[in-house]
């Protein structure tokens, strides 16, 4: 393992990468529906050896992610209830990719976590595609920069981004293979 870790990263960087591993596995097989303690556990297990003050909990304090301003966090409790509400009526008549498209956009939005929220996010969309058969979105680090303009747009915007990132991804794979 020694050889594998960079020199140039902090000690708690690669703490979180290692554990990002981990946990975007544990994700994969994860067969039980998405709830707010699956999704509490997984940012658990992200940060329990870097940031145990803020792993596995719903922030308590207001936070900016450059321009957009999170909801307050007096409102976090009852917007997660209604996240979960909303994935629950869905989850069986919204298309799988909608659906992990839609979900992960409304958790952005929601921003519940002081770190990791994009992490667990797209945890989210990966377990959502697994669950229903789907070949994963992994959203590689070249393409942070249309992704991150995507998610300031509105929803349909977002998911109309998404379903064609998708579909243009599985193409690529089809072809390759």
């Amino acid at each position: 393992m020694k050889e594998k870790i960079s020199p140039n990263k902090p000690l708690p960087d690669i703490l979180e990468t290692i554990s990002h591993s981990k946990v975007f596995f544990i994700a994969l097989h994860e067969k039980k529906p998405l709830s707010e303690r699956m999704v509490l556990s997984w940012h658990h297990d992200l940060f329990k050896e870097t940031k145990p003050d803020i792993a596995g909990k719903i922030r308590d304090y207001l936070v900016r992610v450059g321009d957009y301003r999170a909801p307050d966090w007096q409102d976090l409790k009852k917007l997660m209830k209604e996240y979960f509400e909303w994935h629950e009526k869905n989850k069986k008549t919204m298309h799988p990719v909608e659906l992990a498209a839609r979900a992960h956009y409304k958790f952005e939005k929601i921003h519940p976590f002081g770190d990791g929220n994009g992490r667990v996010g797209r945890l989210i969309i990966e377990n959502l595609l697994k669950n229903r058969g789907y070949p994963l979105l992994i959203i590689n680090y070249k393409d942070r920069k249309s992704y991150y303009r995507a998610l300031k747009r509105t929803e349909n915007d977002f998911v109309n981004y998404f379903i064609k990132r998708y579909l243009s991804k599985y193409k690529e794979f089809l072809e390759n293979s």
